[in-house]
């Protein structure tokens, strides 16, 4: 956008304050971002990623869009427990509400919030493939790569039961970092065939 002459406004959790504690980081960020656009007015459209930014996107002008990156009481009450979860999955059906616009990006969220009564639209994360080395060199003959954040709510220890019947000329590699990174390498040092890189 910037490149076709826009002027772009990002607001994240690296330039608003927030407090580095679990359960402390998104209400923070909710509530420093929403003080932040209650002073940026004139936007034409306002983008915002998940449901603890929907708060700033209600306060700022312009047309809203949501995007949500899973389905996010679920992920709050994996975290947090069930009663936290509960109260989240209250204030993001209001959060949905502010939104003119929501997209999610697995068929799976799609179902769920259109279940909800909510009009989604289904927008796959895209992967930029010209932009991949095109020649890679291998570690493995069969090996399988896993990266990102090594965090529940991701997978990874989904990922660790599955990996357990791997055969092992299938190697898995792991790239990330996250809290769950001492189970990850505690795991991978029993076994020949998974790895744990960093």
């Amino acid at each position: 956008l910037k490149k076709n002459g826009h002027k772009v406004d990002i607001l994240s959790s690296e330039n608003t304050f927030t407090i580095p504690i679990k359960g402390l980081k998104n209400p923070s960020f909710m509530v420093s971002a929403f003080l932040k656009t209650k002073f940026k007015k004139g936007n034409d459209i306002v983008h915002a990623h998940n449901i603890p930014a929907a708060l700033p996107m209600k306060n700022a002008s312009g047309k809203k869009v949501l995007t949500l990156h899973g389905i996010y009481s679920e992920q709050v009450d994996m975290l947090h427990g069930k009663t936290t979860g509960k109260l989240s999955g209250s204030y993001e059906k209001d959060a949905l509400n502010w939104a003119d616009a929501i997209t999610v990006i697995s068929k799976e969220a799609y179902d769920y919030y259109t279940k909800l009564g909510f009009k989604v639209q289904h927008i796959p994360n895209a992967i930029d493939i010209s932009s991949l080395p095109q020649q890679t060199e291998r570690k493995y003959e069969k090996q399988v790569i896993f990266a990102g954040r090594l965090s529940r709510e991701k997978g990874i220890l989904n990922l660790l039961d599955v990996a357990e019947k791997l055969p092992q000329d299938i190697h898995l590699l792991i790239l990330g970092s996250g809290p769950e990174e001492d189970k990850v390498r505690e795991f991978t040092k029993s076994k020949s065939n998974i790895h744990f890189l960093g």
